[in-house]
């Protein structure tokens, strides 16, 4: 009879601190700060990726974007472009992009960080790719904010 009391009382604690645990993690800001930094990174390269494939799908037939995406939270950036596009300019084109954007996250002024990433990407693609006739842009300009 002790054992069986024992053993319940256990199993009570257990429940009780497995449920404390799950709420306390559901809070985004504490499971932000228990996620490891090369987990939190890997998510936005792929987040990254997954945007950079729709972008190239959107863009016709030339199949050429270039995306720059933010994790704001987590103070993670990442730039990626087509390869076309990349073997072109390099990775450091990107890298001064991404330290514009992280500039701008620390400052408190996330737009413009953007908008000096974008003018760094800009200024590139003219330079490596002039456009051509009239504006033919199939991918919207705007930002877009994921949940």
């Amino acid at each position: 009879m002790v054992l069986a009391v024992t053993l319940g009382g256990y199993a009570l604690v257990q429940a009780i601190l497995f449920i404390a645990v799950v709420a306390l993690v559901s809070i985004p800001a504490v499971r932000r700060r228990l996620t490891p930094p090369p987990l939190k990174r890997r998510r936005v390269e792929a987040a990254a990726l997954a945007q950079l494939a729709a972008a190239a799908v959107s863009a016709g037939p030339s199949r050429t974007a270039v995306v720059i995406f933010a994790s704001e939270d987590d103070r993670i950036v990442e730039v990626v472009a087509t390869e076309g596009i990349h073997a072109k300019t390099g990775p450091a084109v990107w890298d001064r992009a991404v330290a514009a954007v992280l500039d701008g996250l620390r400052r408190g002024d996330s737009a413009e960080g953007f908008v000096a990433a974008v003018d760094i990407c800009g200024a590139v693609l003219a330079e490596h790719f002039p456009e051509e006739g009239p504006d033919t842009n199939a991918i919207a300009n705007a930002p877009l904010e994921l949940g």
